[in-house]
C-alpha cells in the first residue's frame, strides 16, 4: 500500500517500508475515509487516491483521469468481488463532480 507523508504521520508509522505497518495504516486510514464519507465507497476511493482536499474542492469525484479509473476499476472488483461471494449486486455508479 502506497501512503502519503501526512497519512503515515496520522497513523504512527515508524517504517514506511514495513508491509505491516503500511496495511494496518491503510486499513485505518480506509475506516475513518469511510466514516467521514457515511460509508459511500465511491467518495472513499476517490479520497484514498486523490486525497480529501480534492474530494470537498469538487465535492465529489475530482474530474482527474487517474482518479476517475480509480474509481472505477475499484467499483468493478467490489462487483466482482460481491459475485463471487454469491452476494446480490450492488449499484455502483461514477458521478461527475458537480
Amino acid at each position: 500500500m502506497q501512503l502519503m507523508p501526512d497519512v503515515i504521520g496520522d497513523y504512527g508509522v515508524k517504517d514506511p517500508f514495513s508491509a505491516r505497518q503500511s496495511i494496518m495504516a491503510a486499513a485505518q486510514h480506509l475506516k475513518a475515509l469511510e466514516s467521514r464519507y457515511g460509508g459511500d465507497r465511491i467518495l472513499v476511493a476517490a479520497a484514498y487516491n486523490a486525497g480529501i482536499g480534492a474530494v470537498t474542492q469538487y465535492r465529489g469525484v475530482p474530474p482527474y483521469a487517474e482518479t476517475q479509473e480509480y474509481v472505477a476499476k475499484v467499483g468493478e472488483l467490489y462487483a466482482r468481488y460481491r459475485k463471487a461471494m454469491g452476494l446480490a449486486p450492488r449499484s455502483v455508479q461514477l458521478l461527475p463532480a458537480q
